[in-house]
């Protein structure tokens, strides 16, 4: 991406200390990251042939909860890394994107990568991080087009297998765009097949 190294650093630091207020708030509250984690442990590897919405989620923390042997730690900071690369492609996708470069606009957009409520959401286990991670590779694969159609479709899927309403619409929208509009290599592919 081409983004500073400080602040990339600087972003998992940040997103690493709402995780710490995160593990905190659910060891009081009990929400769902620790339901998640419990339920993986006993018996969601059976919905890796049917992974959709809740049963994804749950697909996904067992093969590091069950399979790998993590900790509960240890999963926490999977999702995590997942909600960071969403931040650090958000950035991206603002850097590059932006009308002006001046001081006001860089602290907006500082300001929008450094949001709590934004970070504290995306470092658990559950949908929100992985649902942010694939709507910013959506969004970065629209932004840079042309290179990047794979990139486009395995974000779909993601957005399909978490929440399959988004997924089906984004699909059906890019689908038909690519096959009417776009004069692409993929358009090509997906006539052969």
């Amino acid at each position: 991406f081409k983004i500073n190294l400080f602040l990339s650093f600087a972003i998992y630091f940040w997103h690493t200390l709402f995780l710490c207020l995160y593990l905190f708030y659910t060891y009081y509250e009990k929400g769902d990251a620790a339901k998640y984690f419990d339920h993986s442990l006993r018996s969601a590897y059976f919905y890796l042939f049917e992974p959709i919405g809740t049963k994804f989620i749950l697909a996904f923390t067992s093969i590091f909860s069950q399979f790998l042997y993590f900790n509960y730690l240890s999963v926490f900071l999977i999702y995590n890394l997942i909600g960071s690369l969403g931040v650090i492609l958000l950035l991206d996708i603002l850097v590059k994107n932006k009308i002006k470069s001046d001081l006001i606009t860089n602290i907006i957009i500082i300001t929008i990568i450094f949001l709590p409520s934004m970070n504290f959401w995306t470092v658990s286990i559950g949908k929100d991080s992985i649902f942010f991670f694939a709507t910013s590779l959506l969004l970065w694969s629209i932004f840079n087009y042309k290179q990047n159609t794979y990139l486009r479709y395995l974000a779909l899927i993601i957005l399909f297998l978490l929440r399959p309403h988004y997924g089906l619409i984004g699909m059906g929208i890019f689908l038909i765009y690519d096959l009417l509009v776009n004069k692409s290599s993929f358009k090509l592919l997906y006539l052969k097949i």
